[in-house]
C-alpha cells in the first residue's frame, strides 16, 4: 500500500515551482467551505445529521437557516433539545451527545446530556473546521481541515490542507493522532473528510478530493496513514464487522452508464470485487445481515454476477447506525425492518 511518507519529503523548493505553474488555475477556483455533515448526501433543509443508540435517536432539523437538535425513538414523539447553527458531526456515546460545530473561524467540540443540559457546552475550543465525529469505548475521535498558509499552495501536498486526526480520551485528555495532506473544501457541499469506524488497531476514513475519492487506514499507535484505494467520482464506503468496503466505477458496465461496483481487500491485501452492476446513486449500509447497497431499491452483492436487487422498495434518504437502519427523507427518522437473508463474502 502506499504511504504517506514520500510525500512528506517533498522539498518545499520544488512545491513553490509547481505552484508558480499553477498559480493562474489555482486563483480561478474561489473556496468554498462544505455544507453540514449528512446522511448520505448534501441537504440544506431536512434531516442532516443523525445518532443513535438502542431506541434512542437523535438527529438535527434544517428549516429556513434554522436547525434544532431533537431527540426521539420508536414510539416517542420527537422532542426538541436545542437549536443552533453550524453543527457539523454528531455522536452519542451512550451518556452524552456530542457534536462539533463550526462559528465563524473557530470550531468546538460541545457535549449536550439530555435532561441535564439545555444547551451544548463547549468542551474544546479552538479546532479548524472539524467533523466526522465518532464515539468508540469511551473515546472520541474527529477530523480537523486546517487551511494552507497561502490560497495559492492549497493543492500542495506538503503545504495545502492538512487533514488532522484528534482522540479525547475517557479523562478528557486530547491530543493528535495524525496528520496528513488533506482534501481541504471538497469543491461540493459534501464534508471533505469523515471518519469510517475503528477497529483495534486501526481508523478509517474517507478523503473527497476535487475528482476523486480517497480511502485511508490510520494506525492507532504510531499514526501512520496509508492509501487503502482511490477511486474517481465521489463513492461510499462502510466498516463492517472491521473490514472495509467501498464503491468505485463498475468493473464491467461502461463508464457511461455511471454504475457502480464494491470492492474490498483480500487476505493478502489485494482488492476484491465483491458486487457490480449497481445503480449510480446510492449508499453502501452495514445491517445485521450484512452489507447492503440502498438506492432505489435494496440490494445484495454477488460478486461478479449482478447485484441482486431484493424485495421491497426504499424511498427518500437511508442510513444505517448501530446496527439498525433508517430513512431519513421526513421530518422524523423512521425505522426499517430488514429481514431478507443475502450474504456479502
Amino acid at each position: 500500500m502506499d504511504t504517506y511518507a514520500s510525500i512528506r519529503r517533498i522539498r518545499f523548493t520544488a512545491a513553490v515551482l509547481v505552484c508558480v505553474a499553477t498559480a493562474s488555475l489555482v486563483a480561478a477556483q474561489p473556496d468554498r467551505n462544505p455544507a453540514l455533515s449528512l446522511v448520505g448526501g448534501p441537504f440544506r433543509d431536512g434531516i442532516v445529521l443523525f445518532a443513535s443508540g438502542g431506541d434512542r435517536w437523535f438527529w438535527t432539523h434544517a428549516s429556513g437557516g434554522q436547525e434544532t437538535l431533537f431527540e426521539g425513538g420508536p414510539g416517542r414523539a420527537p422532542v426538541s433539545l436545542a437549536t443552533g447553527s453550524g453543527w457539523s458531526a454528531l455522536a452519542w456515546d451512550g451518556q452524552a451527545l456530542w457534536l462539533t460545530q463550526q462559528q465563524r473561524d473557530q470550531g468546538h467540540l460541545c457535549r449536550l446530556r439530555p435532561g441535564r443540559d439545555v444547551t451544548p457546552e463547549k468542551v474544546v475550543s479552538g479546532l479548524a473546521q472539524p467533523s466526522g465525529l465518532f464515539a468508540d469505548n469511551g473515546r472520541l475521535y474527529w477530523l480537523e481541515n486546517r487551511a494552507p498558509r497561502a490560497a495559492a499552495f492549497r493543492y500542495i501536498p506538503t503545504e495545502g490542507w492538512t487533514a488532522i486526526l484528534r482522540m479525547r480520551d475517557g479523562s478528557g485528555a486530547v491530543r493528535t493522532l495524525a496528520e496528513w495532506p488533506g482534501g481541504g473544501p471538497s469543491g461540493t457541499e459534501l464534508p471533505a473528510q469523515d471518519l469510517l469506524g475503528v477497529t483495534e488497531d486501526y481508523l478509517f476514513c474517507r478523503v473527497r478530493r476535487p475528482a476523486s475519492t480517497e480511502f485511508l487506514r490510520i494506525a492507532l499507535a504510531d499514526g501512520k496513514a496509508e492509501r487503502v484505494a482511490v477511486e474517481s467520482g465521489s463513492q461510499s464506503a462502510v466498516l463492517y464487522e472491521g473490514t472495509l468496503f467501498w464503491t468505485a466505477p463498475s468493473d464491467e458496465a461502461s463508464p457511461a452508464t455511471g454504475m457502480r461496483c464494491v470492492r474490498t481487500l483480500g487476505s493478502a491485501g489485494n482488492v476484491v470485487l465483491v458486487g457490480d452492476w449497481l445503480p449510480e446513486n446510492g449508499v453502501l449500509l452495514g445491517t445485521p445481515q450484512g452489507v447492503r447497497f440502498a438506492s432505489d431499491g435494496w440490494y445484495a452483492l454477488r460478486g461478479r454476477a449482478p447485484a441482486e436487487r431484493l424485495p421491497g422498495s426504499l424511498s427518500g434518504r437511508v442510513v444505517a447506525d448501530q446496527d439498525q437502519l433508517f430513512q431519513v427523507g421526513g421530518t422524523t427518522p423512521v425505522a426499517v425492518q430488514v429481514e431478507d437473508e443475502g450474504y456479502v463474502r
